[in-house]
């Protein structure tokens, strides 16, 4: 190398001893700040997790994304009684998901009860009617009953 070139060559200036206790405090400061992270977002993702139970608990869209997602089997099952309840609904324009169900095993298919929609009265008041309903071992349905008609409505 030249002697001109090593002239240009930036050299790094001695740090005072200050200086290097206050970069060395300025480094653990940073590492302290990046460990405790995790540990402040712990609260809010404890947080976030419960409003997601208890949405799914009471809003029927997020309790259908979450078996969606999580358990589409059960959602197949669901589906299939909640298709039928609609098919049977007085007004069915105006007839929505109250409570999606809950699925039970039975010896040979699956029992769906607490399926509740609420639709449009006579009179123009909403009405809550309860469906329960049978499917078999390949989830078609048997036997769909709505719990306040006089008798129940069987499987087409």
């Amino acid at each position: 190398m030249i002697e001109r070139d090593k002239e240009n060559i930036p050299r790094p200036e001695l740090l005072s001893r200050e200086e290097i206790d206050a970069q060395a405090r300025q480094a653990q400061r940073a590492r302290q700040t990046r460990s405790r992270l995790p540990q402040r977002l712990i609260p809010f993702l404890v947080m976030a997790l419960v409003a997601v139970l208890i949405a799914r608990q009471e809003i029927p869209a997020v309790d259908d994304w979450w078996e969606k997602t999580f358990t589409p089997a059960d959602r197949q099952l669901k589906q299939t009684c909640r298709e039928a309840a609609f098919g049977m609904a007085e007004n069915r324009a105006f007839t929505r998901l109250v409570e999606g169900g809950e699925i039970h095993e039975t010896e040979q298919g699956f029992y769906v009860d607490r399926l509740v929609l609420g639709e449009m009265g006579r009179d123009g008041v909403e009405k809550r009617v309860e469906y329960t309903c049978y499917l078999d071992a390949s989830r078609k349905l048997v036997r769909l009953n709505r719990l306040d008609a006089a008798a129940p409505i069987a499987a087409p």
